[in-house]
């Protein structure tokens, strides 16, 4: 009885765990052109997640919890970070980050 008990509740907490992961396609745009299109697949709690690069520019997605993902963009010639976060519940739904200076427009969009 024991032991059925410990397997069922194990079977639900990694059940539950895979429930929690969240796939994004994630497309970063330089000046209007496409430099990277990735899908992502986010687990629950994971932080700071790389999932690219281009240029001096890394990219980052963390999940905060309740749903909310945070989008991270790294300029290591700055340095300098910018930062978006969107709750991300439903297919369609996405988390945005636009950057735009005299020189360039960087555009990084993650949708579910």
């Amino acid at each position: 009885m024991i032991k059925t008990l410990l397997v069922s509740v194990l079977t639900l907490a990694s059940v539950s765990a895979f429930a929690h992961e969240t796939t994004l396609l994630c497309k970063a745009t330089y000046n209007l052109d496409t430099v990277l299109e990735t899908a992502v697949t986010l687990g629950h709690s994971e932080r700071n997640k790389s999932f690219g690069e281009f240029e001096n520019f890394q990219f980052f997605l963390s999940d905060n919890g309740n749903g909310i993902i945070e989008l991270q963009s790294l300029n290591n010639n700055e340095p300098s970070r910018s930062y978006a976060t969107a709750k991300i519940s439903e297919a369609g739904s996405f988390v945005e980050l636009s950057i735009w200076t005299r020189d360039f427009l960087l555009e990084v969009r993650c949708t579910k």
